[in-house]
């Protein structure tokens, strides 16, 4: 069923074309109008029971990223100014207030925004692979990761490309970094040091882009089954599996590979770190099968194509069916997790399967 954020998400990409095939502008009122009235959706609590306001993951990803270049660039140009006392700095309450004229030009200023992280993600791109490449190294001395997972990566590195991801999308999505096997792309929000300028690689963005490539990395591997006729998806073991990488990878000071449940990691925080639930259920699937942590991983980058890499991954499957009810079971609540449109359902799907293991 189509949502409001999935109408929003379509729009808003929408303009986005419109613009890039009329020179920056939008070609007519119509899309502006379009999507004024699907952000003001957000508005109306009966579309979010019992998760916070898509409207707020909104507001939070463009005070975050775009807030100071709105004030810096924007707001001179705009009637009323975003960020004006009534409507403090909440985008979705002054677009859903603001006259047509400044809707207008917030999506122009967007889109042209919007090419210069586009730029400033290309001519990082250098950067951006040693971050790649100085992670796994690390992950492989570790003697975590394969020494073939190295290769991976830079083909990884060869094959994929970067996009930008404005605050609209990284709010809609609730990501700030995405990866898209099908066609092999990555969209990274402005997560630079002076987000102003787009200029600075430091924590935040290199750990998103290295989170990213070791999602494309695992292409032909990973932890599905390679020949199965029945539906199936292991995203929430994938996600526990890519974050815990990307923590040890950079923690230096005692990365312990071994250890993925977040709470028994130092300085782990929810505002550092993400997929906490997943964490904790790989750390259970661990523990409940007696599989080491660098097994797990060479599985995740065995070629998924081969006999023995597939008798590995149902070997896996059996032992954790064998803990949580069946492995029709585990396959359901995982396709369920997948299916799940929100956060507060997928962390009770993880929360519910880490009871079963225990």
């Amino acid at each position: 069923m189509e949502t409001p954020s999935d109408r929003l998400l379509q729009l808003h990409l929408a303009t986005h074309n419109a613009m890039a095939d009329n020179h920056g502008k939008l070609p007519d009122d119509e899309h502006a109008k379009n999507w004024q009235h699907e952000i003001s959706r957000f508005k109306q609590p009966f579309f979010y029971w019992n998760e916070q306001p898509a409207a707020t993951y909104i507001d939070n990803a463009f005070n975050a990223y775009d807030y100071e270049a709105a004030k810096a660039t924007l707001n001179h140009k705009l009637y009323v100014p975003i960020g004006h006392a009534a409507m403090r700095s909440s985008i979705s309450g002054w677009a859903k207030q603001a006259y047509m004229g400044d809707i207008i030009k917030y999506l122009e200023w967007n889109h042209e925004r919007a090419d210069i992280l586009n730029n400033s993600l290309d001519r990082d791109k250098k950067e951006f692979h040693d971050v790649v490449v100085d992670g796994f190294n690390s992950l492989i001395n570790l003697n975590y990761f394969p020494l073939h997972s190295l290769w991976e990566a830079q083909d990884a590195y060869r094959r994929t490309r970067v996009f930008q991801l404005d605050a609209i999308q990284s709010g809609l999505h609730r990501a700030v970094g995405i990866y898209y096997s099908h066609t092999d792309t990555i969209q990274i929000a402005n997560l630079y040091e002076n987000k102003l300028a787009m200029s600075g690689i430091g924590n935040s963005i290199g750990r998103t882009v290295l989170h990213e490539y070791i999602h494309a990395s695992g292409k032909y591997g990973g932890f599905e089954l390679h020949d199965t006729s029945q539906p199936q998806s292991w995203r929430a073991i994938d996600e526990g599996f890519t974050e815990h990488s990307t923590v040890i990878a950079l923690d230096r000071s005692s990365p312990e590979p071994g250890t993925v449940d977040p709470s028994k990691r130092r300085n782990d925080t929810h505002k550092i770190t993400s997929y906490h639930p997943e964490r904790k259920l790989v750390q259970r699937i661990l523990d409940a099968t007696n599989t080491p942590a660098n097994e797990l991983a060479d599985i995740y980058y065995s070629p998924r194509n081969i006999p023995q890499t597939d008798r590995r991954k149902r070997d896996l499957l059996r032992k954790i069916g064998q803990k949580c009810g069946g492995e029709d079971v585990f396959i359901k609540h995982m396709l369920a997790y997948e299916n799940a449109s929100k956060v507060t359902v997928r962390n009770k799907i993880v929360k519910k399967i880490i009871k079963s293991l225990e």
